[in-house]
């Protein structure tokens, strides 16, 4: 009963933070959605330029659509990805038992929403020293490379030390919870075992 206990916990706790990070990620989406009005005075009438005549930045969109127009519930999107994960690729659970191999064992391994970055299949886990991995599977390179572009612009500000790098169409995030010489000896572990894949 006890370890029933301890996993419903584990679960829960999954759970609540999971639909905190969809709502960042929710949040993030659509900062920057008001209107704003076609022109102004300083641009002369061109639509979409600025004072001087600068065009306005892009937005960006999520690859994968991001949360816009979802009407499934959360756990029938993760059973949907789960069942069509993408082939000829390292998995998720190949790359953590690369990390095992290479003495970065991981924990808490839990699945996550890949959609918001246009990927397949995610999920995330926790080493020993902190270090968050979130492993994302995606269709293709193609596809990998815009869910690469997006979360870099868009999460490079909110979590400036974390790390991408591709394998095949797999993306590793490595996000350390220290600047530290072991973390930085954690990371080169990590890349390098993600790499032999």
């Amino acid at each position: 009963m006890v370890v029933h206990n301890t996993r419903l916990m584990r679960r829960l706790t999954s759970v609540s933070v999971f639909a905190a990070a969809i709502a960042v990620v929710s949040l993030l989406s659509s900062a920057g959605c008001r209107r704003r009005p076609d022109t102004t005075p300083e641009d002369n009438g061109a639509p979409g330029a600025g004072a001087g005549g600068a065009a306005a930045p892009a937005t960006i969109e999520p690859p994968g659509g991001g949360l816009t127009g979802m009407t499934k519930p959360v756990m029938s999107l993760l059973a949907d990805e789960r069942a069509a994960r993408p082939g000829g690729t390292p998995t998720a659970e190949a790359v953590f038992e690369a990390m095992k191999k290479a003495g970065v064992p991981t924990s808490g391994e839990t699945q996550v929403l890949g959609k918001t970055l246009g990927a397949a299949f995610c999920e995330n886990a926790r080493t020993a020293q902190g270090t968050v991995l979130s492993v994302c599977e995606f269709k293709d390179a193609a596809t990998l490379a815009k869910g690469m572009e997006y979360s870099t612009k868009t999460f490079a500000k909110a979590l400036p030390n974390r790390r991408l790098f591709a394998n095949r169409s797999t993306l590793l995030t490595v996000n350390p919870s220290e600047n530290s010489d072991s973390a930085h000896a954690e990371l080169k572990t990590i890349e390098g075992a993600f790499g032999r894949l």
